[in-house]
């Protein structure tokens, strides 16, 4: 059986917000934060530099993130989100519409440091879960291929560094760069959805990276700090091993 080609995911923010759990414009907020978000997605498969396969669409994500200080400046933060989005296809034909979901967890640990009074510099590292479902089954293209259900999963180790500038006592910018390295990447095609005399595939993949850029502002309405900024999440994942799978008792 073929391998899943190179795929491209680029997702760019159209609004982003945060409500923490303490009224201060803090540098490494601790408690609670409920995340919300609405952006662009693009996925992209490539067989030998030339196009293969596209899905594209908005979607909106809820999530949580739960920071922790522990000794001196050192923190934990654990963070979750779900997203869901409507995508158009474009390959073999066209399908319209089609739900998406899309699932985050990361952990990662870190620490502060303090470089004037008005500026910190906040390196971490973790390790992060990222699986994406794309629920085509049942759908037919519109040059007549059948559609069929596939799940990602990446396994990743994320390394950063964020700044924190404090303009004044109401307002910081918190810039962030972040570098995932691909630790174990699965895809898993769904072919039953077309012929239930076949099998599930299942393809590996070994090599990849993920990079995004965030740019955040802090302030407090009220009593409610909030936070809110665009972003840009990128990954770039090589192509898969070859995987097998049976198809009414023929192996492929």
């Amino acid at each position: 059986m073929s391998p899943i080609p190179s795929p491209r995911v680029v997702s760019f923010v159209l609004v982003a917000l945060i409500f923490g759990s303490s009224a201060a414009v803090a540098r490494v907020p601790e408690g609670l934060d409920i995340v919300f978000q609405a952006y662009a997605h693009k996925y992209e498969e490539h067989v030998g530099g030339a196009f293969f396969m596209s899905n594209e669409g908005p979607f909106g994500a809820v999530g949580l993130d739960y920071t922790r200080k522990l000794e001196g400046d050192v923190f934990f933060r654990g963070s979750t989100s779900l997203a869901y989005g409507s995508v158009d296809y474009t390959g073999s034909g066209t399908i319209g519409g089609t739900p998406d979901y899309t699932l985050i967890l990361e952990g990662r640990l870190g620490r502060e440091f303090a470089v004037t009074d008005a500026l910190s510099i906040v390196p971490w590292a973790g390790l992060g879960y990222r699986m994406h479902y794309d629920d085509k089954g049942g759908e037919i293209t519109s040059t007549g291929f059948f559609g069929y259900d596939r799940k990602s999963q990446y396994i990743y180790l994320p390394l950063a560094v964020a700044f924190d500038y404090r303009v004044n006592e109401n307002w910081s910018l918190a810039p962030e760069f972040a570098y995932r390295f691909l630790l174990k990447g699965t895809q898993t095609s769904y072919t039953s959805d077309v012929d239930p005399a076949c099998s599930d595939l299942e393809n590996s993949q070994k090599t990849g990276h993920g990079l995004s850029a965030t740019l955040t502002a802090r302030t407090v309405m009220g009593k409610t700090p909030v936070s809110f900024g665009p972003f840009i999440r990128y990954w770039d994942v090589a192509e898969s091993d070859l995987g097998i799978f049976n198809c009414g008792g023929t192996l492929y």
